[in-house]
């Protein structure tokens, strides 16, 4: 079976791994345009292009992908795989293989559909979340599922740890998806409109603290932004970035949210929250080191009283 493997990110490789070291057919690799630079202004190769390229699988990097079907076509590919891939596809385009596209989606759909779902699965406080295996169509995440496996979140799991997870469950998922597909015994179930919901992309001011909130709101939104693109306060007009937090007590509400409570290179850095309170654990500023807030304040004082704002 010949596979055009279409992605980008970090996430995107342990399931294009996978499918290599299982001597899966994967005749050319699809992936963004390289824009990250290193220090010295140099482009950077995304991480799909640069595994392929160590592997001895060609690439290519499209500015426009609707744009370059007969380039796809002459390949002959039975079966496009995506993963994160970052660009839509046009019907012409999933109309070229012979078979069909799969999607490795990072939620259990149809919840969280859009571009999002790790980040904001953390935000709303959810305890699981997953993979899904899906039969692109037009339409943002609303093709026919094809398997799904579970995966607990703990509180301990941030964006970073969670995406990892996920990359690695989702290269399982895809074998065995393809597997079920070279037996004949593959079926397409429709996703249930009805209880969709969709996650937006995520901004910076997303990241933006405001402590008139529950502690485990904050809590989970620190979480689901880290490590990008991260969370912050200002205090005395400085931005302080927030990597981590705890909470430290949930149900007393606070009419002074955002006042520090304990602020002591022993014990922390505690934050008054709407609801509870928050041990800030990992702090730093712009263009220094990230430190743990014991570390932190023995360089910088936030005195007790003091007010961390979300403006």
């Amino acid at each position: 079976m010949r596979i055009i493997y279409l992605g980008t990110p970090e996430f995107a490789i342990p399931p294009l791994k996978a499918l290599l070291n299982a001597g899966e057919n994967v005749v050319a690799a699809v992936s963004q345009p390289d824009r990250e630079k290193n220090r010295k202004g140099q482009l950077l190769p995304t991480p799909v292009k640069e595994l392929a390229l160590r592997r001895g699988v060609r690439v290519y990097q499209f500015e426009r992908i609707k744009r370059e079907g007969h380039v796809l076509k002459e390949l002959q590919p039975d079966l496009f795989i995506t993963c994160a891939y970052g660009q839509i596809l046009s019907q012409e385009i999933l109309d070229i293989p012979k078979f069909s596209t799969f999607n490795i989606h990072a939620s259990l759909l149809p919840r969280y559909r859009g571009p999002s779902p790790i980040q904001w699965a953390l935000i709303e406080g959810e305890r699981e979340t997953g993979i899904t295996i899906m039969r692109t169509e037009i339409g943002v995440d609303t093709g026919d599922i094809i398997l799904q496996r579970r995966l607990e979140i703990r509180d301990e799991d941030d964006a970073g740890t969670l995406s990892e997870k996920l990359s690695y469950l989702g290269a399982e998922c895809i074998l065995e998806a393809v597997r079920l597909l070279k037996e004949g015994t593959i079926t397409y179930t429709p996703q249930d409109h009805s209880r969709a919901t969709h996650c937006p992309m995520i901004k910076k001011e997303d990241g933006l603290l405001d402590f008139s909130m529950e502690a485990r709101k904050l809590f989970n939104r620190i979480r689901g932004l880290n490590p990008n693109p991260g969370c912050y306060a200002f205090f005395e007009g400085n931005i302080i970035k927030v990597h981590a937090a705890e909470i430290v007590e949930e149900e007393q509400p606070h009419d002074d949210s955002g006042r520090v409570a304990v602020s002591d290179p022993k014990r922390g850095l505690h934050v008054l929250c709407g609801g509870g309170t928050l041990r800030l654990k990992m702090l730093q500023f712009p263009g220094g080191k990230k430190l743990a807030d014991t570390e932190f304040l023995k360089g910088r004082k936030i005195p007790v009283g003091s007010l961390l704002k979300g403006s």
